[in-house]
This record gives structure tokens, C-alpha cells and sequence, in this order.
């Protein structure tokens, strides 16, 4: 069990890394092309598993260019962190594609929510800057669902877990 934590709670840390930033320059470049690749980006590359991304990722990082190991969460009489992290790194980020994917979908949504309510337009009329206002007001509304939806996307990626650590050879529950 603590390995399967490790990778989901490592994957959820990731997944909000990623997809907190990729949701907030959506919503700020709304219809402009940084929006459209991003949106565009999370469709296509959620339309494939991610364990198949995870295999080709395998093949390609692993196999051929020997940056990553194939599998296991340690090379053996190597217990160090350094080593462990090395093993964690290409399953932590194949299993947050979908956590980044709906962090920054949910993330967007919200800003352009929050964007057009009347306390933002009271708060750039008072002459605040632009990123006091998106910082202050739009950000720090837009994140409520952001965080409710953190309990959700942790147990996805529980339950996913088992197909991850049988593509990677992963030492957990699956």
C-alpha cells in the first residue's frame, strides 16, 4: 500500500502542478491561440489511454534511449531517494495526464466564471493592477471547486493505479 500511495499522491501533486498553470493561461488568453493549443492539446491527448502513452513512453524513454528504468521502484541494493525518484518519475507523470487534463478544464471554467462577475469589474475599476485582481479576486474564487475536486481525482487516480503499476512494474496493490 504505500507504494500505491506514493504514486498517486506523487501523480496528484503533479497533476496540479501542471494543470493549475495550463488552466490559468486558458482562461486568461480566452480565444486566442495559447487557449486554442491548450484545449486542443487536452482533448487529443485525452482521447488516448493514458497506459498506452505509458507504453510508448516506455518503449521510446526507456527502451531506446535509456533515460528512464523499465520498471520497479528501485534498482536493487539502491534504496536511496535519488534512485527512487528516478523509478517514480515516468508513472507519476503517465498517471496525472487525466488529473492535469481535468484540473485545468475545471480551472478555466471557473476563471471565466469569475472574470465576469461584478466584484472583478468594481476591482479594476478601483485602478487595481492586472494581477492583483487575478491573483486577489479572480484566482482565489476560481479555486474553491479546484480544491473540492482534489478528494475526487486523488481516488481516479487510486483506483487507476492498478494499471499503472502493471505497465511499469510498479510494487503496489495492483
Amino acid at each position: 500500500m504505500p507504494a500505491t500511495f506514493l504514486l498517486a499522491f506523487t501523480s496528484l501533486v503533479l497533476s496540479a502542478v501542471i494543470g493549475v498553470p495550463l488552466g490559468i493561461i486558458s482562461a486568461l488568453t480566452r480565444g486566442r491561440w495559447p487557449d486554442n493549443l491548450i484545449r486542443v492539446g487536452t482533448v487529443v491527448i485525452n482521447t488516448v489511454p493514458d497506459w498506452w502513452i505509458g507504453l510508448l513512453l516506455l518503449i521510446i524513454l526507456g527502451g531506446y534511449l535509456q533515460v528512464v528504468p523499465l520498471s520497479g521502484m528501485q534498482d536493487i541494493g539502491d534504496g536511496s531517494f535519488w534512485d527512487r525518484v528516478h523509478h517514480l518519475l515516468l508513472p507519476a507523470i503517465v498517471s496525472s495526464i487525466g488529473g492535469w487534463i481535468g484540473f485545468s478544464r475545471i480551472l478555466r471554467f471557473e476563471m471565466l466564471e469569475v472574470l465576469n462577475q461584478d466584484y472583478v469589474r468594481t476591482a479594476r475599476a478601483k485602478g487595481l493592477s492586472h494581477i492583483t485582481v487575478i491573483v486577489r479576486h479572480v484566482l482565489r474564487n476560481a479555486m474553491l471547486p479546484f480544491v473540492t475536486s482534489f478528494g475526487s481525482i486523488f481516488l481516479l487516480v487510486l483506483s487507476g493505479s492498478v494499471l499503472f503499476e502493471n505497465v511499469f512494474f510498479w510494487p503496489g496493490m495492483g
